[in-house]
């Protein structure tokens, strides 16, 4: 029996969530989280690698290239060979064996500026991408700061919806009262309830909503599950809101020298260009210094033949250097080095393009945060106003209504039009929050 309970607990245990365990995750933390599990940034992350080692490639292309080879040779049957142990041209029956050793160098010394661009077009790629690289960061911020309020507003619906059903739960306790005195007729409960009950399914309503924007929200964070996930509720300004700037234009103006998309943009740009060098400078002459040493073993298999030693052959008989200027001069390969340059060209415009682009994207998604922005601050002083209006409507009417010179009808029409006054000044509260914290980092006036 004690085995059975211990059991059963153990179970109980096992099925607690995991919230249990984990606290609430505050945006700061959110952001963290999510640039560190992002695999977009992460690809942005390697990219930028890739780059730095193309430029550390680059950077050593001016070093001689150093390496050795070795050959190992059998022939077997009517077989010739030429070496410097033996005399001419010999065939043999029997076969034999060659071995070959040599190192070589070779190392450029005028190939027309081409490891020069190479090595800048490298760099501006590396730039490319590390800005490329934070842009993925910002864009992952963004998002999840969006998402974030957008949590935060339903859980705000939610705690307006729940003290709704609170205040209608009251009215249908007065309600009963007023019945019960005999001041109602019965259909007052009626209402009441049926007010209730409207009221709790909204409420059902909006806490469902929380629920799926913190699924949406985890799903940015690229958390495993979001079983037991939550976030903090911020210290949010209330009341008056901090003015917006002077127009779309300043904000842009202030972002466009400094955000990441659009210098990234531009060092592609410098990088195309670069690339037109490079493809320009293959068909100039080239000229390397090469050197070579080498030796080699000759051993015939046959015993009636006189062979060296391996010692006299290979140290003293058969070695060779030499050194070499090398001028390669380009003269007809299928007009590729031509096609090469267009290439190039082709995407120094594309790159241009690229930074109109990224101008226009970056303007429009301004002006949308900002005009957004505007229009929600003058919709939530509108709000505001209403709101306290029909509070004070609410509170005539309810003063009505217990003095019985109104109808529940009456009051719930009343309340209806509260409810939805608070419903709009949440609304535009937190839409002006999201598209502030959106401009924010536009401007990187956040510190993440």
């Amino acid at each position: 029996m004690k085995i059975r309970i211990l059991f059963l607990l153990t179970a109980v245990l096992i099925q607690l969530p995991a919230y249990s365990q984990q606290k609430e995750m505050t945006l700061d933390e959110c952001l963290d989280y999510a640039i560190e599990h992002s695999v977009t940034v992460m690809q942005r992350g390697v990219e930028v690698d890739i780059k730095s080692e193309n430029l550390k490639e680059s950077g050593n292309a001016w070093l001689p290239q150093i390496y050795a080879d070795v050959a190992e040779q059998l022939q077997h049957g009517n077989a010739a060979t030429a070496s410097g142990t033996l005399p001419g041209i010999v065939s043999s029956s029997y076969g034999l064996s060659y071995t070959g050793l040599s190192l070589s160098l070779n190392m450029p010394i005028y190939h027309g500026g081409q490891i020069k661009y190479q090595k800048k077009s490298d760099s501006y790629s590396l730039d490319n991408a590390s800005q490329n690289y934070e842009a993925s960061k910002k864009d992952v911020s963004i998002k999840v700061s969006v998402q974030y309020l957008q949590t935060l507003y339903y859980k705000g619906m939610a705690q307006v919806s729940r003290a709704q059903v609170e205040l209608s739960r009251q009215l249908l306790e007065r309600a009963e009262a007023k019945v019960a005195e005999g001041k109602a007729p019965e259909s007052e409960i009626a209402n009441a309830k049926a007010k209730l009950a409207a009221d709790r399914y909204q409420l059902s309503k909006d806490e469902g909503n929380v629920v799926l924007a913190l699924v949406k929200l985890a799903q940015l964070l690229n958390l495993e599950t979001p079983e037991g996930f939550s976030i903090a509720d911020p210290e949010l300004e209330s009341g008056i809101i901090q003015p917006m700037g002077e127009s779309a234009a300043e904000y842009f103006d202030s972002a466009v020298e400094t955000y990441p998309t659009i210098q990234a943009a531009k060092f592609g740009i410098l990088a195309s260009e670069m690339n037109v060098r490079v493809a320009k400078s293959k068909i100039i002459p080239q000229l390397d210094f090469v050197a070579n040493a080498a030796t080699n073993y000759t051993y015939v298999f046959n015993q009636g033949y006189d062979v060296a030693p391996f010692g006299t052959q290979f140290f003293d008989n058969n070695p060779a250097q030499y050194l070499a200027l090398r001028l390669r001069i380009p003269i007809f390969n299928r007009t590729a080095y031509k096609r090469e340059i267009n290439r190039s060209a082709l995407k120094v415009n594309q790159s241009e393009l690229q930074l109109d682009e990224s101008r226009q994207q970056l303007r429009n998604d301004i002006q949308d945060a900002w005009y957004n922005a505007k229009v929600s601050v003058d919709n939530y002083f509108a709000a505001v106003s209403s709101r306290e209006a029909y509070e004070l409507s609410f509170d005539y009417e309810r003063e009505k209504y217990e003095s019985g010179r109104s109808t529940f009808l009456d009051m719930r029409e009343e309340n209806q039009k509260l409810i939805k006054a608070r419903q709009d000044e949440l609304q535009s509260r937190y839409e002006y929050l999201i598209r502030k914290k959106v401009l924010e980092f536009y401007l990187d006036e956040t510190e993440n």
